[in-house]
């Protein structure tokens, strides 16, 4: 049986780039910046071995309903799958606070972008 060659485009978002478990002990462990926004905390962790990746922690006591919890993730890794050049050697972790539970998509949005122009 023949197996295509399917090559993913320069700015897909693989798991390879998403924080697990043990990835988030490290990220913590470096953290050098902090960018706060209405509804989000981003912790910068930079390093010559590290590689770009995300990590978004959404609690349950924070943004009690499901939808808006995953919608805050996707939001967030979309934004990084966009920019994900500008995130070399670099993990990112996204902290979600009560505000994001309440907050439209658009809103949460402007706030991502808010970071972004913080960030660069």
């Amino acid at each position: 049986m023949l197996r295509a060659d399917i090559s993913l485009p320069l700015n897909s978002l693989t798991k390879d780039h998403i924080l697990e478990a043990k990835g988030f002990s490290l990220g913590f462990s470096r953290i050098c910046h902090k960018v706060h926004t209405k509804h989000f905390s981003y912790l910068i962790a930079k390093g010559s071995d590290l590689k770009a990746s995300i990590g978004v922690i959404v609690g349950k006591k924070k943004v009690k309903k499901a939808v808006q919890r995953n919608l805050c993730r996707r939001l967030n890794k979309e934004m990084f799958r966009q920019h994900k050049d500008k995130f070399a050697q670099t993990m990112l972790i996204v902290i979600a606070n009560h505000n994001a539970s309440k907050a439209t998509k658009e809103e949460l949005w402007q706030s991502i972008n808010g970071f972004l122009k913080q960030y660069v």
